[in-house]
């Protein structure tokens, strides 16, 4: 039932947000950046209710009252109990959605070591050594900083941060990176070009950073140009 709710409603929602205006004119700016502030609001409600499953028609009756200007339906008390189950659904809705992603996440790395180029790390990092550098190169320690060339990715491909494509490398610390990543420095040797798979919990675990959704693998082609 709390499935078939939470599908209902932000169907209806949905309808409601896609459904065309064909009386609209936006004549101003005024306009124009009122219609696209509503219009941000109503599809973040809608991806609130498909997230949660919270009623995305309640949802729509308390914006529009708030709209409005019409008093409250809930007394203080009610609306604070009431907000905090919203977030509790949120918390609820989040978990379920990592544990799913977890799960998820272990098959795949699983499967990407099953690749006879992919070797693993102790702690989980995985790689594959495009190009290496001198047989004995000197490796970085913690306390170093490194200029590096690297694109970090999704599993799906979407690049969330790329040296490469602004034409500048960077200086890191290595220890002042995501543990994944402090790692694969650790065991590079100056003039490595690896490609690096960081696991979800040597990266930014159950937080969303930026781009960066909670629980994600991230991919970086990584090259080592300089230990300072």
């Amino acid at each position: 039932m709390y499935k078939v709710t939470r599908v209902v409603s932000a169907i209806a929602l949905a309808a409601l947000v896609s459904a065309p205006s064909f009386a609209i004119e936006l004549k101003t700016d005024e306009d124009k950046a009122s219609y696209a502030a509503g219009f941000s609001s109503a599809s973040s409600m809608l991806r609130d209710a498909n997230a949660t499953g919270l009623k995305a028609d309640m949802m729509l009756k308390g914006f529009t009252a708030a709209i409005k200007g019409e008093e409250n339906s809930l007394n203080p008390v009610e609306m604070r109990q009431a907000l905090m189950k919203a977030q509790y659904f949120r918390r609820q809705a989040d978990k379920q959605k990592s544990d799913v992603t977890r799960q998820s996440n272990i098959e795949w790395l699983a499967k990407n070591l099953e690749r006879d180029e992919v070797k693993a790390l102790p702690s989980g990092v995985q790689y594959e050594v495009f190009s290496s550098g001198a047989k004995e190169g000197a490796k970085p320690t913690r306390a170093d900083d490194v200029l590096v060339h690297y694109q970090g990715s999704l599993i799906d491909g979407t690049v969330f941060d790329s040296t490469i494509r602004r034409g500048k490398p960077t200086t890191l610390n290595v220890g002042g990176v995501v543990p994944g990543f402090s790692d694969a420095l650790l065991n590079m040797t100056l003039g490595d070009k690896w490609r690096v798979y960081i696991p979800s919990k040597l990266a930014y675990g159950e937080k969303r950073t930026g781009p960066i959704p909670a629980e994600s693998i991230l991919i970086f082609d990584l090259e080592l140009l300089k230990i300072n």
